[in-house]
Order: C-alpha cells, then sequence, then structure tokens
C-alpha cells in the first residue's frame, strides 16, 4: 500500500510506531499497520455481503426459470396476447330452425368440485359425505347424465344447437388450508389430473348423445393457486387450475365441435344472442356476514363492473349455495355440506350444479334467462 510521504518527516517510511506525536506520520502508519481485529472485521462484513449476494443470485435465477415456464405456456395457448377471442354465440337463421320455435343456449355451471376433499358422515351430523368415489358417481353417474335428460326435455319446446359448460374454478381444493394437507385424499397434480378425467367424460358424453355444439369458458377459482396470497395481476400464471384448461385444449384441439377459452384475468365475458354473460369465480364478492346474505355484496360488485364494461348477467360460484336473483347467478358446489360450512354458520344445501337457458327471444323480453334447474346430483333413493 503506497502512502504519501509526510513533508514534516520525509525520512520516516511507516515501519516503526512515529514517537514524534505527528498525525500525518500516525496516518501513514495506521495505513502500512492496520489493526487486525478491524481487518478481520471487515472481512466477515465482506464474506457476508459476498454470501448475500450469491443468495441472491440464486433466487433471482430460480423466479427467472419459472417465469419463463410459465411465459411459455401462456405464450403457446395465446392466453394473455390478442389472439384468443371471446367466444360468441350467434344465432341459427330462422329459416333452418323448427317453425314456431325459438333458440336456446343450455348452460351447465360447473364450479366449486374439490374433488380430492373428504366428508366424513360424522362430521357433518350425517347430511352429507364426500370421497373420490362419491365424486366420480356425482359427476359421471348423476350430474352429466340428468343434465343431458334434462337437454333433451328443454328440446321437444325449443331448439337449442349449443351447449355453454363455464369452469368456475375450485375444481380441486388443494392444500389451500392446512388442514387439507392432513385430509385430503389426493395430492394436488393428481387432484388436477382426476378433475380432468371426470370433465372429459362428461364432455364426451355430451358429445356422444347430442348434436350440439359445446363452449367451454374457464375462469380461476381461489383454491388452486400456489401462492399464499391471491395473486391479481399473474392470477393466470400462478393457478394450478391453468393445467385442467390446458389440458381441455389439447385434448379437444382437433373437435370441431368443441371450444375451449381461458380467462386471461377474473372476469370472462361471453356473448350469447347479445346477451353478456360476466363469468367469474365469485371470491372478489366480499361478504362478512348480515342481512340479506351475499346479495347486496353482490350488486355493489355487478355496480363497479357495470361502469367499465356492461353485462346482462353474472355467474359465479364460490360461496357454495345456489341462488338466482335475476341479474346474477350464484351457482351451488359439487362437494356439498363439509365441516367447513359448518364452522362458517352456512345454510344446509345438498350438491348441486345450475341449469338454465339463455332464449334468443325470451330472454330479452324477459330481460332475464329462463328455466334455471338445479341438477341433482345425489340419487332419490338417499
Amino acid at each position: 500500500m503506497s502512502t504519501k510521504k509526510c513533508p514534516e518527516h520525509p525520512a520516516y517510511k511507516g515501519m516503526r510506531k512515529p514517537r514524534s506525536g505527528c498525525s500525518v506520520c500516525a496516518e501513514i502508519y495506521q495505513k502500512q499497520n492496520p489493526d487486525p481485529a478491524e481487518e478481520v472485521e471487515i472481512d466477515l462484513l465482506n464474506a457476508q455481503k459476498n454470501t448475500e449476494i450469491k443468495r441472491l443470485k440464486r433466487r433471482y435465477e430460480v423466479l427467472l426459470k419459472k417465469y419463463r415456464e410459465l411465459k411459455d405456456i401462456v405464450d403457446i395457448f395465446g392466453i394473455v396476447n390478442d389472439t384468443v377471442g371471446s367466444i360468441q354465440i350467434r344465432p341459427v337463421p330462422r329459416a333452418k330452425l323448427k317453425k314456431g320455435n325459438s333458440e336456446a343456449v343450455a348452460v351447465l355451471a360447473l364450479g366449486d368440485w374439490h374433488v380430492e376433499e373428504r366428508v366424513m358422515s360424522a362430521a357433518v351430523s350425517g347430511l352429507n359425505e364426500f370421497n373420490l368415489e362419491i365424486c366420480e358417481q356425482r359427476v359421471v353417474g348423476n350430474l352429466f347424465p340428468n343434465f343431458i335428460n334434462l337437454l333433451k326435455m328443454h328440446q321437444q319446446n325449443v331448439n337449442i344447437k349449443t351447449i355453454m359448460l363455464p369452469l368456475l374454478g375450485d375444481l380441486i381444493s388443494n392444500y389451500l388450508h392446512d388442514d387439507q394437507k392432513e385430509t385430503n385424499l389426493l395430492p394436488p397434480i393428481p387432484a388436477l389430473k382426476f378433475a380432468y378425467e371426470l370433465l372429459v367424460k362428461g364432455i364426451d358424453a355430451i358429445l356422444a348423445q347430442t348434436n350440439c355444439d359445446i363452449k367451454i369458458p374457464c375462469v380461476f377459482g381461489n383454491h388452486g393457486r400456489m401462492t399464499e396470497k391471491k395473486r391479481s395481476n399473474n392470477k393466470v400464471g400462478t393457478s394450478l387450475e391453468l393445467v385442467i384448461y390446458l389440458w381441455l385444449t389439447d385434448h379437444y384441439r382437433n373437435e370441431s365441435r368443441v371450444t375451449v377459452e381461458i380467462a386471461a384475468g377474473s372476469l370472462l365475458y361471453i356473448n350469447v344472442f347479445d346477451w353478456v354473460v360476466r363469468i367469474h369465480h365469485g371470491d372478489n364478492i366480499k361478504f362478512h356476514g348480515g342481512v340479506g346474505g351475499i346479495t347486496i355484496p353482490a350488486y355493489k360488485a355487478i355496480k363497479q363492473w357495470n361502469i367499465g364494461r356492461h353485462a346482462d348477467l353474472d355467474l359465479f360460484g364460490h360461496w357454495h349455495q345456489l341462488l338466482d336473483l335475476g341479474s346474477f347467478i350464484q351457482n351451488g358446489s359439487l362437494i356439498g355440506y363439509s365441516p367447513y360450512s359448518v364452522d362458517i354458520k352456512a345454510p344446509f344445501e345438498p350438491p348441486t350444479q345450475a341449469m338454465f337457458l339463455i332464449d334468443r327471444d325470451r330472454t330479452p323480453l324477459l330481460k332475464r334467462h329462463t328455466f334455471l334447474s338445479p341438477v341433482m346430483l345425489e340419487s332419490i333413493s338417499k
């Protein structure tokens, strides 16, 4: 280490501690003979900084890798760009319809399945039971067959050429709560596969037993997220349910009768005969109890959303209660009454999914959908 010479003591080289009392010579000595304790402290600080820099660099590389993987998936399917067009259900020319008949789209809302969650009968006073076998029976044995029967009944009086199957989210429970890590019957990834396979069985049944086209708009629930807290700006990329929706997109890519559309955010708008349906999970509607239940918070949320973009009907789930108030439909759940329902004092309701029609002539006249019916998910014998 080179230092300037002392102008008053040019012969001093800093080898021995100066006795002259000169501050300049003392500074020269200090620079050439630093305190070992201070040197160790400086080295420790530098080592800590280097370790922290390496740690941050590793974290950045991991995050960058995850970002690239998610971006590749999203970009491949055109989810975050303008290449995906909204589902537009247009009327069939009246000349091709049966004389005197109108036309309608049949909608079956699918959401809050929680396929891998377990509900023990004793935990809910015998009011419900749910496991993988019961889940499959409700979907494959009851939900889709009962929907097809209702569909054919309506087709006797109205032309139905298109079926819409909105996927409203929370098809799996995931590990959102700690107790679900202890009681869920499947880990998240096998649960995704199980839910996907049930959907394919149901969709294939509709394809085989009807001549209708199928439109599948997909939105994301709160249970499927990979993050501790909900995301707003990256809800799509951090939801495990994206995997189900991409699998469906890929599975039916060569089936001209099936169209899948995946939401880019919380809200998805679908145009049915110029009747606009806003589809979302429902977790953005905040309700903390009170007289009137979810109705007042829902009306407030719908009013605010309509300022930006108007919708004639809001369709959502999340609250596990079937409710129809004309301007919005709140879907029921597949899992049904659970210990969580007991804890939050939710009213008992059998497992249900909502089916309704949007009629080309009657819906504009009535200013609402028609023929809403809960689709039974349990056999009558129970």
